[in-house]
């Protein structure tokens, strides 16, 4: 059967063909039909993957990814409520669906609750609110270590910026907060006297806050602030435009949740990747072979589930002597050695546990 294409937003499929972005404007192949037999997958959002191409692209790619590679057929649902996931997920179930992914540590318990009314459909949720929460035996939940990836950024802004001084915005998610700790952390490795503002917008409405984002970078570029760290969904997006706006190299971007150069390219720094992308066709795999395990896996530096790209309009100012320091610094967390803040505790990397993802 083919699963009813859903959209909170009308006219997203004629904004698609505009997103920034190839993988992004591969997005219309979602809902055209299986050409090839394969899993019926849905996926419902937080935000819009066109408005934010970090984190709400990274679920809509991660859903093409096994329809690129399994077959089968793709349905999703954009600016999902936490009062509006339970209907929503459950239609899926009910129409048919085999995946159905959740886009969001917000969505946790919800999807918990119905994937316990809905025993023969796998639901996976990306991020946590909660890692004790117990899970049904069909619920697998991946979690990006975004720490690790941001203590790296903080060790490469502290070294080229020039006020040491930046401007985290943020959303008050643990999951978020935390890797501003730690990027913060690493960056006074550095320069101890390296400066982090941080402006937390409440959850969850400050995902979509692009107004305050937009007010607090300017404020801060006013200040002399010249590294910015957006992750807040749209609101993210809204700091890298607007950076972009002011036409100066000197400001330095941190982009997170995929490789976003191209909205702010002589601005965007590094870019920090979640390849949450591998663990949904990993777990469709698992679901076609008939193995899957539910549970907890963690995607971090050690097993690829982050990395760190760099722009190629920016690299050349990243020299190879700051390269080396990101990789010793980068196996000094993988070991455990370097004691960054860290939600969940660290696990060296030679026993990181294996899970759906990995």
């Amino acid at each position: 059967m083919k699963l009813v294409v859903a959209t909170l937003a009308l006219g997203l499929l004629i904004s698609l063909a505009a997103a920034p972005g190839d993988a992004l404007a591969q997005e219309l192949a979602c809902g055209t039909g299986a050409t090839t037999p394969g899993p019926q997958v849905g996926l419902i959002l937080p935000g819009s993957p066109v408005q934010d191409p970090g984190f709400n692209g990274l679920g809509l790619r991660g859903v093409l990814l096994v329809k690129q590679n399994l077959g089968g057929d793709c349905s999703f649902i954009e600016n999902v409520s936490s009062a509006q996931a339970a209907d929503l997920l459950s239609q899926f179930a009910e129409q048919g669906a085999d995946i159905v992914y959740a886009q969001g540590g917000e969505y946790q318990s919800i999807t918990a609750e119905v994937a316990a009314e809905f025993p023969d459909t796998v639901f996976i949720n990306n991020n946590f609110t909660n890692p004790d929460l117990p899970l049904p035996a069909n619920m697998a939940v991946t979690f990006i270590v975004g720490e690790e990836s941001w203590c790296l950024a903080g060790v490469l802004s502290a070294t080229l910026s020039q006020s040491g001084k930046g401007l985290s915005v943020e959303v008050d998610l643990p999951s978020i907060t935390k890797p501003a700790e730690a990027f913060e952390f690493c960056a006074q490795q550095i320069n101890p006297s390296f400066e982090l503002r941080r402006v937390t917008l409440p959850f969850p409405e400050g995902f979509n806050d692009v107004a305050g984002a937009t007010e607090a970078t300017l404020a801060a570029i006013a200040d002399g602030v010249d590294v910015f760290l957006p992750n807040a969904d749209q609101a993210g997006t809204a700091v890298i435009n607007t950076v972009a706006r002011q036409n100066n190299p000197n400001l330095l971007v941190v982009a997170t949740n995929g490789d976003l150069s191209e909205l702010a390219p002589d601005n965007v720094i590094i870019n920090l990747l979640t390849n949450a992308e591998i663990a949904f066709l990993a777990v469709a795999q698992q679901v076609v072979a008939g193995t899957f395990q539910g549970g907890y896996t963690t995607l971090g530096l050690a097993n690829g589930g982050t990395e760190l790209k760099y722009n190629p309009a920016t690299e050349s100012r990243v020299s190879n002597a700051l390269k080396a320091t990101l990789a010793d610094y980068q196996q000094q967390i993988i070991s455990c050695s370097l004691a960054i803040p860290r939600l969940l505790p660290c696990v060296p990397a030679s026993t990181v546990a294996s899970g759906p993802g990995y």
